[in-house]
């Protein structure tokens, strides 16, 4: 548990991250500095969810294990 604690704690600070760059994006005049900020919030959202889906697999293979035991 302490492991998928860790992922859920590292996908909360990515999604917290990715917002910061959205704000800072929007008050951005340069261009290429919007894109940046822009392409920054999209790497953190989509490593975000990355782990997010990880967890989910490992949640749904303890409950597999948890259904096989239950049905011994």
């Amino acid at each position: 548990m302490a492991e998928m604690d860790e992922k859920l704690e590292r996908a909360k600070e990515l999604m917290e991250r990715a917002q910061g760059f959205l704000s800072d994006a929007e008050f951005r005049e340069e261009h290429e500095t919007k894109q940046i900020r822009y392409l920054q919030a999209m790497s953190h959202t989509l490593v975000a969810l990355f782990l997010q889906n990880e967890l989910i697999v490992d949640l749904l293979k303890k409950q597999q294990e948890y259904d096989a035991l239950a049905g011994d």
